[in-house]
């Protein structure tokens, strides 16, 4: 005997089937994230006194690591980064930084129990080689270090610059005058930058600045960094 109510139930469980086989999930895991950007720079205290290098790695998931390591200290690891939109921070070691990128820099700060400053770097590109100074300066406001990573292959340059006991520091980008005769800039102050790195061995720096319708002047001078 036939029994029609028994049709449905099966079409119906022929569609189910169809429907799971067209919308199966899959249960691997989801893709590991990928790596971004690299960052390669410098820090500076504004103690006019604390150098170092400094290094952070983005990835497509905002999440990061990096190292931050004062000369003479202990290197720092970064495993706590956060990064939305063009703006980041990190934390680790007792060091707590944040800061804002670009396409080829990063520019920032820094926090910790002995003191804060500033950061500054050049985004790593595959074949380039980098160098990092660790340098002074001296001048009309003071002195203080003078602290720049240069990309020889393409004269570009970024750091930053900070004063014992003042307000005079900021940020430095540009060009050498090697590069295009057109010298760096520091943030905020206009004038006349220039500076003269030189790959070595050892690598060293010489340069001045003229700033403020030259009334802020002073020079700069040092080495590689450790």
């Amino acid at each position: 005997m036939s029994h029609p109510s028994a049709r449905p139930l099966v079409a119906c469980s022929l569609l189910f089937g169809l429907f799971l086989v067209g919308c199966t999930e899959s249960n691997d895991p989801p893709p590991a994230p990928t790596l971004v950007a690299v960052f390669e720079g410098v820090l500076g205290g504004e103690d006019g006194a604390e150098s170092g290098t400094f290094e952070i790695s983005f990835m497509s998931d905002n999440s990061g690591s990096g190292t931050f390591t004062p000369t003479g200290g202990v290197a720092q690891a970064l495993n706590n980064v956060l990064v939305n939109g063009s703006s980041f921070t990190a934390s680790g070691g007792g060091v707590s930084l944040s800061g804002t990128f670009t396409a080829d820099d990063l520019s920032g700060s820094y926090t910790k129990a002995s003191g804060d400053g500033l950061v500054a770097a050049l985004k790593r590109v595959t074949g380039a080689t980098y160098t990092k100074y660790c340098a002074s300066h001296n001048g009309d406001q003071g002195a203080g270090v003078y602290n720049f990573v240069w990309n020889p292959a393409t004269h570009k340059l970024h750091g930053l610059w900070t004063t014992v006991g003042g307000a005079f520091q900021g940020i430095i980008s540009g060009e050498d005058e090697v590069g295009s005769g057109a010298g760096a800039t520091m943030a905020g102050n206009t004038g006349t930058v220039t500076i003269l790195p030189d790959v070595g061995p050892p690598a060293t720096l010489g340069g001045f600045y003229q700033l403020a319708s030259s009334t802020i002047n002073g020079g700069m001078s040092g080495t590689s960094c450790p």
